[in-house]
């Protein structure tokens, strides 16, 4: 599994296009290209998996199916996600309905949590990092 942390800034284009931060990419190796992106759980955030993350994360959910409700849960899930291709300038794009969707113009925070890659707007982003900066020490007791 492929592991992700940080976070950085980064801009759109005027084609939807996001650079990945070259930390990220390299930790991604030349060998993972196509990228899964569905919406987050959180207002104002994308999730982005890994090939590999996003196969193994589709197995877990999968055997974990067991009643109607998750079953409709995990078929929101894995059709509204779709995949990506990492271009050779390290970019992936954004389509227009999902940067609407996160609330997305220029400036995209993309954070590295554990298994991927998570997109924000950078308000959101800035908000719950706000909203939880005082309970820090105890959520990271929890884990």
């Amino acid at each position: 599994m492929i592991i992700f942390g940080g976070n950085y800034r980064h801009s759109l284009d005027a084609k939807g296009r996001l650079n990945i931060p070259a930390q990220m990419r390299k930790v991604l190796g030349s060998q993972n290209t196509q990228l899964w992106i569905t919406p987050g759980l959180q207002q104002g955030c994308l999730f982005v998996y890994p090939q590999e993350n996003w196969l193994k994360k589709m197995e877990e959910l999968n055997a974990r199916v067991d009643t109607t409700e998750k079953r409709n849960a995990l078929r929101l899930f894995s059709s509204q996600s779709f995949m990506v291709d990492l271009d050779s300038q390290g970019r992936i794009i954004i389509p227009a309905e999902y940067q609407k969707l996160a609330g997305m113009e220029k400036e995209v925070v993309v954070a590295g949590v554990m298994d991927k890659i998570e997109l924000w707007n950078p308000q959101a982003y800035d908000k719950f990092i706000a909203d939880n900066a005082e309970n820090y020490q105890q959520m990271v007791q929890l884990l």
